[in-house]
């Protein structure tokens, strides 16, 4: 009786070769796929530190003139929310954001916010979120995925396309 072990290592060169070749002749007939982004589209990052009252107008300033479009900046959850919910239900602090946002509006920048940093109330381990807080480290896990959820939502009705910030 004939090991099919052996057959299987000597077909195995061969059946590598037939994947790269349908792999390059399915590649060769396709079309071009269209870019995702535009050519002219441009972003950038942020930090908090650059986003300080003192020095924020400069910096958006120098962004708006490269002819960059959008801007990723932090959103930290500890600072939005910094109280677990009471009888009153959530409360959420948006001042220092509404003041950021409306300077990248008028720097023409669209806002990419980064939700992170899990305030210690809402960490499943509050030794976690309070050295990630610490070593400005993008979040520690929520025990309750449903306070983030709220939370995100709330930045989303605010800051998003028609939200309640660009009524005002």
């Amino acid at each position: 009786m004939a090991s099919t072990w052996g057959l299987g290592l000597r077909l195995a060169p061969l059946a590598l070769f037939a994947m790269l070749a349908a792999l390059l002749v399915g590649a060769s007939r396709g079309e071009a796929a269209a870019p995702r982004v535009a050519p002219d589209f441009y972003g950038t990052s942020i930090t908090s530190a650059g986003l300080n009252p003192d020095v924020r107008e400069r910096n958006l300033g120098k962004i708006e003139a490269l002819g960059i479009s959008e801007l990723r900046f932090l959103l930290p959850w500890y600072d939005i929310e910094p109280a677990p919910p009471g009888a009153g239900g959530r409360v959420y602090h948006w001042s220092r954001f509404d003041e950021q946002i409306a300077a990248m509006a008028r720097h023409r920048l669209r806002p990419q916010p980064i939700i992170g940093l899990t305030p210690s109330w809402a960490a499943e381990s509050r030794w976690v979120a309070e050295n990630c807080a610490l070593n400005y480290q993008p979040s520690a896990r929520p025990y309750d995925l449903a306070a983030f959820k709220d939370m995100a939502r709330a930045v989303a009705r605010r800051y998003g396309r028609r939200g309640t910030f660009w009524q005002q």
